[in-house]
């Protein structure tokens, strides 16, 4: 296993309202904040699913930090 830098990753983000505003705890019995609440949870998971991809991509690439590894598995 090789030890990995997180924070090689720290410049990373997701374009949008700032997270500390996001309340994972809404009162999704309201309507209105439910739609809202689906609607940016929706766009964050769009947003870090390329962010996972481009991740994927730079681990397995050639230049990548696991080159000249065969890479079957990453674990955190």
């Amino acid at each position: 296993m090789k030890a990995s830098d997180p924070g090689r990753y720290g410049s990373l983000r997701i374009k949008g309202p700032d997270s500390a505003d996001f309340d994972l705890n809404a009162n999704l019995g309201n309507r209105e904040l439910s739609r809202t609440f689906f609607a940016e949870l929706a766009r964050r998971n769009r947003a870090t699913s390329a962010i996972l991809a481009q991740v994927g991509a730079a681990l397995r690439s050639p230049e990548g930090p696991f080159a000249g590894t065969v890479v079957d598995r990453v674990v955190r």
